[in-house]
């Protein structure tokens, strides 16, 4: 109960919580003391925040447990970033005890301590010992750390520094670091960041050219926004939602007719999430054109497109929006033992993967469907060499994607699985399915929870657990394969 109250205070930011975060920012329960950090992340910096930060990190009371670790590092990012922008909080909390505890921190085992440290370091400004943390994450054998630091170094500045770390990145043979680079060029105010995304743009991996076209929208100019509309003239629905999310961010009139091209042309797998996006970037446009885009849409025979487009019809005044016809299901609901096994247990399967193998135990009589798609795509080899494409310390890793980029999704079928939303909390280990904002997209990816993700319960479908591979979960990082996949009969 005790971890569940200080995830609500740190998700409400709420300053009644500090007294509770900082009283149990010590204390020897894993769960306890990472909320506890995270719900001081999101509170102005204050002495005590800082030295129970530092504490986890180096020192008799560091603590064992890499998640705690990685929170603790970006707690210490965020105040650092707070310290830079208030001079009076800088003087009354000072450099050394965070830098200190930041430098334990580039001697974890977990490269996902060691990258956070990487990234709060640059927060504390440009000073000889952040470069001296830097230096070492440039020379770590983890391309995540690597990554990291590339980030971090393009923060720190100065400009031609940055700029000289974000060409050797877009150079880099590691996808994961062109990938970074895209990430950094993006947050990245100077203007030569938009040169290095139109040639990061170009790359042949999608999952650094998807990146960068979404990065480009921080950059608007001319040759920025005749590029995206490129990408949208390629048969790839993954770039060309890459390209609508990019122009979401300096929409203008001269979209309109490359966007609608776009959907007209648009089918296949990720052609919904497109097409729903690209409503909502012609929403945000206007005019006739747009307008018309929209009502249009209204009859789209997906549901969720329709959805979106009656909503930005009521939103924007434009006419009344049309009624939702009779619910009539697309396909048959699929029936065990008629369309997938009956299963009289719940079935396990094994992914080796380039770290070592991950056991699970699936939930039929919870998620049937989803176990029978997860089960038939083993069976047919779908999964052997993909990579995790997304991992997000502390919460979840993810994998699955055919294309690699994260915008692929075909399930056993062809057809989105619907939701099968049931009561089971997320715990460490959870297997659930990824989705869009439609919660009938789920497809052939998976993602595996760190720790518990109450803010996923009910609104994600859990169709299995971890029953053994911890050390391996843990050590997951962007780039690592999935060698093969196998149900254990």
């Amino acid at each position: 109960l005790v971890w569940r109250i200080l995830w609500a205070l740190g998700r409400r930011k709420a300053e009644l919580g500090r007294g509770p975060f900082l009283e149990y920012a010590a204390s020897e329960v894993p769960l306890e003391r990472l909320f506890a950090l995270r719900g001081l992340a999101e509170l102005a910096p204050d002495a005590a925040a800082v030295r129970a930060a530092a504490a986890a990190l180096a020192g008799p009371s560091a603590s064992k447990d890499w998640r705690v670790a990685f929170e603790a590092a970006r707690a210490l990012g965020r105040f650092g970033a707070s310290t830079r922008a208030d001079p009076a909080t800088r003087e009354l909390l000072g450099k050394e005890l965070p830098l200190e505890a930041l430098e334990a921190a580039t001697l974890a085992a977990s490269p996902h301590v060691r990258a956070a440290a990487m990234e709060a370091a640059a927060s504390f400004g440009d000073v000889r010992r952040v470069r001296e943390i830097l230096q070492r994450g440039r020379l770590d054998l983890s391309a995540g750390v690597r990554a990291a630091t590339l980030r971090a170094r393009v923060r720190l500045g100065p400009a031609e520094d940055a700029l000289e770390a974000l060409q050797r990145g877009a150079r880099d043979e590691d996808l994961v670091l062109r990938a970074a680079a895209a990430d950094a060029a993006g947050a990245w105010s100077d203007p030569r960041a938009g040169e290095v995304l139109l040639g990061l743009a170009r790359d042949p991996s999608l999952f650094v050219a998807t990146r960068a076209l979404e990065q480009l929208g921080q950059h608007p100019g001319e040759a920025t926004r005749k590029a995206l509309h490129a990408a949208l003239a390629q048969p790839d629905n993954g770039l060309r939602l890459a390209a609508v999310m990019g122009l979401k961010a300096m929409p203008d009139a001269a979209d309109v007719e490359p966007v609608r091209a776009a959907l007209a042309s648009a089918e296949g797998d990720g052609s919904a999430e497109l097409a729903f996006t690209a409503l909502e970037l012609l929403a945000a446009i206007g005019g006739a054109p747009a307008q018309t885009a929209i009502e249009e849409a209204q009859a789209d025979p997906r549901p969720h497109v329709r959805t979106v487009a009656k909503r930005l019809v009521r939103q924007l005044g434009f006419v009344p929006a049309t009624a939702e016809p009779p619910f009539v299901p697309d396909r048959p609901v699929p029936l065990p033992g008629t369309d997938y096994p009956a299963w009289r247990f719940n079935p396990l399967v094994e992914l080796r993967t380039t770290r070592g193998t991950l056991a699970f135990e699936l939930f039929p009589a919870e998620a049937p469907v989803h176990v029978h798609n997860f089960l038939t795509l083993i069976r047919a080899g779908h999964y052997d060499k993909l990579t995790f494409h997304r991992v997000v310390p502390s919460f979840v890793v993810q994998g699955g994607d055919y294309r690699g980029d994260g915008n692929g999704a075909k399930p056993w079928a062809g057809e989105a699985l619907r939701a099968e939303f049931t009561p089971r909390r997320s715990t460490r280990g959870s297997l659930g399915m990824p989705r869009n904002e439609d919660p009938d997209s789920g497809g052939s990816q998976f993602f595996v929870t760190h720790l518990p993700t109450p803010h996923l319960d009910g609104r994600y479908t859990f169709f299995g657990e971890l029953r053994a591979g911890g050390d391996v979960l843990d050590q997951l990082e962007v780039g690592d394969r999935i060698l093969s996949a196998r149900v254990l009969e």
